[in-house]
């Protein structure tokens, strides 16, 4: 694949270019793109899953809080709009939080998505389901149940109990007002500019219970308090949301469990037991 020639076509332009790699994950490569004066990000990989890139292009289009804006995208690659990254203080994190809650009070219609997306390099679908719990339970936890039982990281009592919790898993959500999720919130999806302006990047896009959001930027770290409160301060929590925090982490856990491997066995069956031990 000749991803200059590709990205010089998407720009409509004869100049040269300069691609000079950067940071972007453990599964695409990753460049600033210099054209002339102008500068963008790509992001580039042989062969992806079908799909891959115009699904997170139609996720950042989806998302009202600032993301990076979309040039161009094909079967191979994502061209983004470059941005500069400074330190995140705890004013960006404040106006992310803000920016967040209001999205989320964006109410929408029904749980799900157009269509089947990714999460990392793996399958999300999106389909339709009867209730939250249902689809959290069918679209969510069942797949990466199966792909975990695929790659031989199931043993017995994990496969036990999470069985159990799939089945029961109206015994512990509500229905909860829809709306469109980031998706993959954790502390590497959001960077800010020298203006302390917050923006997300890299979404798994789907409308589900905005506390997904926050579960994942609690997992790994990466949101100080301020970016807590400030969310709070406009979408005060629902009843029981403590609660839930740790079962909506699970599923971050399984795709890490497939991703990674078994370092994160430990902490998917110790949420198993707090659950169902």
């Amino acid at each position: 694949m000749n991803i200059e020639a590709r990205l010089r076509a998407a720009l409509d332009t004869t100049q040269p270019l300069t691609l000079t790699p950067v940071s972007g994950g453990s599964i695409n490569r990753a460049a600033r793109v210099q054209a002339g004066s102008d500068r963008y990000f790509v992001k580039y990989v042989q062969d992806p899953p079908p799909g891959f890139f115009a699904r997170e292009a139609e996720g950042l289009r989806a998302l009202t809080v600032r993301v990076p804006q979309v040039i161009a995208v094909d079967e191979h690659f994502l061209l983004l709009e470059w941005i500069e990254s400074a330190s995140r203080t705890r004013q960006a994190a404040r106006r992310l939080g803000e920016a967040l809650a209001q999205h989320h009070a964006r109410h929408a219609a029904s749980y799900g998505w157009p269509e089947a997306n990714f999460i990392g390099s793996l399958h999300q679908p999106n389909s339709h389901a009867d209730s939250w719990a249902a689809f959290y339970a069918e679209k969510r936890l069942q797949p990466q149940r199966e792909q975990a039982a695929e790659r031989g990281r199931l043993p017995t009592q994990r496969a036990r109990l999470l069985d159990r919790l799939i089945e029961r898993m109206d015994d512990f959500l509500d229905e909860p007002p829809a709306a469109v999720l980031h998706g993959d919130l954790w502390g590497g999806n959001w960077l800010a500019t020298s203006g302390e302006q917050p923006v997300l990047i890299d979404p798994a896009v789907y409308r589900g219970d905005p506390e997904v959001d926050l579960a994942m930027a609690r997992l790994f770290g990466g949101f100080p308090p301020s970016f807590f409160e400030a969310y709070d301060g406009v979408l005060p929590p629902r009843p029981g949301a403590a609660d839930r925090v740790e079962l909506y982490q699970l599923y971050y856990l399984l795709v890490h469990l497939n991703l990674f491997g078994e370092s994160y066995g430990g902490s998917v069956d110790r949420i198993l037991q707090r659950y169902l031990g």
